[in-house]
């Protein structure tokens, strides 16, 4: 088959694209497909005179087109010149999402131009009425990306204008080795259904039938956690969140239908102790040992709960200033996930006004116990990198914040938790690990290491989180979900690990947008159907589009307020995917595999050790292998 004519795209930069088009593949303009593209503002289409150009005037940011159209660069050549600093600020900051547009089949070349002059000190307005500095595209982006290997075998001249004009031309490959992108996903969905199509995947959206649960839904609610949970004699579902980026409650919903739907009001988990206290005036009003819990207490923050059995573990918390509220992790134990198993705490937000809502209304005691100090920031072997200079809210040199989500896990005797890792400044976000028997003395901190993805330099990306729970198909081993982002490439990823501490390597699960440094999806859990089942299956929860991660408090006011709208017109959701069971138990073995290759002794025993076998008549049925 003739290979397709190469597209492409220029971001402000209309005037150059035919001088490049003879640059890639020796292809004449009229045999490559054109786009133009404008960011950060938005501009009116004006007829084009070639053929086959394209032309997109988009309102903020490349995502407000590529959601709507499967758009696919061969070469992106970038003006990094606007006559304000918020529209020069928009391209950089909007990068991450133009390289997402760019082909992985063959590698892309990425072409960069503009002023050589920098002002530093052009301030510029960003989300929240805040000032910023304006940085510099060369000095501050591309040689960091360049650094990051995210850009290779680049070059770059200076062409002279004038006596006072210069213009700087970089150009790069794009590296397109990412790990999310190393191997096709492990969940493939079906787009259309042929008479010899074999569905091994399905997609489904969770249904919420509440209006104030769907609104949730939508806008806020995050961090989303699923745990078995009791419901009279049977096992049920429980779907747990909290209801914004800085919350006020964590919540919880219930299911019977294997988290097809999650009905009602969601029941209060744990509330968070009010910002407002951080006012005078207001401490006068409410006491310190609010609803039971210390004023220190942040459970709710960054939370990871464990159902273990029969009760349940939450942990949380943050080590930062003030110190008086945030002075590190804490824990509590429950016989049920709700607050209380008594009365309801109705938890529709009261607004009182100027930017105040009320706190909760709690009239019932809580039914956790044993709430207690865990750990803190100088726990040994905790790795923060981050200066204070640029983080001020940090509580000291090398004193870990536990800014990324938690996750507690349970192995052969032994807690695991799971926290974020600062290996530097920016970037290099990773996990490391602690242990306990007891849930009171914990061992220091390890790095975790990912089989064929290292985690000590700037060219690994940032694991955010690690979702670390049973596998559902091997007794004695653990999966981890999390969200992975390398090299402007992002997905959620899945390994396996018999000890807790060294992984199997990154499997993407689903392949996702990038915005900044974030994936736009986020993993919630994998939970096993049934295993009596005359077809069992493994559902892996997803939470799409997260609210919020579309732009960082950098982002200038002009593009944030039309990532906000298009975020709110999206809407956020929740995904359950189904995964049959055949595909799960071959990836298992091949990951144990690959483990027991490494040298693991008790990988190479659970290979020896029968794992689930999927009913194979119902599997040839099918048409999967068993």
């Amino acid at each position: 088959m003739p290979e397709s004519p190469l597209a492409l795209c220029a971001v402000h930069s209309l005037q150059f694209l035919a001088h490049v088009s003879d640059l890639v593949g020796g292809q004449r303009p009229h045999q490559s497909q054109f786009y133009c593209i404008a960011v950060g503002r938005v501009i009116h289409p004006v007829p084009l005179r070639v053929d086959n150009w394209k032309s997109f005037a988009l309102n903020g940011s490349i995502v407000s087109l590529t959601h709507r159209l499967q758009l696919e660069c061969h070469a992106l050549i970038v003006n990094m010149d606007a006559s304000t600093p918020e529209a020069r600020m928009a391209v950089q900051l909007d990068l991450s999402r133009l390289f997402g547009i760019l082909s992985d089949r063959r590698q892309p070349l990425v072409l960069f131009h503009g002023s050589t002059l920098c002002q530093r000190t052009t301030r510029y307005t960003a989300v929240a009425w805040k000032m910023f500095n304006e940085t510099c595209w060369f000095d501050d982006v591309w040689l960091r990306l360049v650094e990051q290997q995210t850009l290779q075998d680049q070059h770059c001249h200076v062409r002279h204008i004038n006596s006072t004009e210069e213009q700087r031309w970089c150009s790069a490959w794009l590296n397109t080795s990412s790990s999310c992108s190393s191997q096709a996903p492990m969940i493939k969905v079906a787009k259309r259904l042929h008479r010899r199509t074999r569905i091994l995947h399905s997609k489904r959206e969770v249904y919420f039938d509440n209006e104030f649960t769907k609104a949730q839904i939508r806008e806020h609610a995050r961090y989303y956690s699923i745990i078995p949970c009791r419901s009279g004699p049977s096992v049920a579902l429980c779907l747990l969140f909290k209801n914004d980026v800085a919350e006020t409650w964590i919540g919880g919903l219930q299911s019977l239908d294997g988290g097809r739907s999650f009905r009602g009001l969601p029941s209060l988990v744990m509330p968070a102790f009010p910002s407002s206290l951080d006012n005078k005036r207001e401490r006068k009003r409410y006491k310190f040992d609010l609803w039971g819990l210390n004023k220190s207490a942040t459970l709710t923050h960054n939370y990871a709960i464990l159902s273990h059995g029969n009760e349940y573990i939450l942990v949380g918390g943050r080590h930062k200033k003030p110190v008086t509220y945030h002075d590190g992790l804490w824990t509590a134990r429950g016989t049920s996930w709700r607050w209380s198993e008594r009365n309801q705490t109705d938890l529709t937000p009261v607004y009182r006004g100027r930017g105040v809502w009320e706190p909760l209304k709690i009239a019932t005691p809580m039914q956790w116990t044993q709430l207690r100090h865990m750990m803190d920031g100088r726990h040994p072997g905790c790795i923060e990198a981050r200066q204070q200079i640029e983080f001020p809210y940090l509580a000291g040199p090398g004193v870990c914040e536990f800014d990324g989500r938690l996750s507690l896990a349970w192995l052969d005797g032994r807690f695991l938790l799971y926290a974020r890792s600062n290996a530097a400044s920016h970037g290099r976000r990773s996990v490391q690990v602690s242990t306990s028997t007891d849930m009171i003395n914990w061992t220091p901190f390890e790095r975790i290491a990912l089989q064929r993805h290292t985690t000590h330099s700037d060219s690994d990306g940032d694991l955010y989180f690690f979702l670390v729970q049973g596998n559902p198909i091997q007794p004695g081993s653990l999966i981890a979900l999390y969200p992975l982002v390398q090299h402007a490439r992002g997905c959620i990823g899945v390994s396996l690990s018999v000890d807790g501490r060294t992984w199997s390597g990154v499997t993407p699960l689903l392949r996702c947008a990038v915005h900044g440094v974030r994936a736009e999806h986020q993993p919630i859990a994998a939970v096993f159907s049934n295993a009596s089942s005359a077809a069992p299956e493994v559902f892996v929860f997803v939470h799409e589009r997260v609210p919020g991660i579309m732009y960082e408090e950098a982002v200038p006011r002009p593009q944030a307020r039309a990532l906000e709208r298009l975020s709110k017109e999206r809407g956020s959701r929740v995904v359950r995917y189904t995964v049959q069971c055949a595909v799960f138990v071959r990836w298992t073995s091949e990951q144990l595999a690959m483990l027991a290759s490494a040298g693991s002794d008790r990988a190479a025993r659970l290979l020896q050790v029968p794992s689930y076998r999927c009913p194979t008549a119902n599997a040839k049925r099918r048409g999967v292998d068993s």
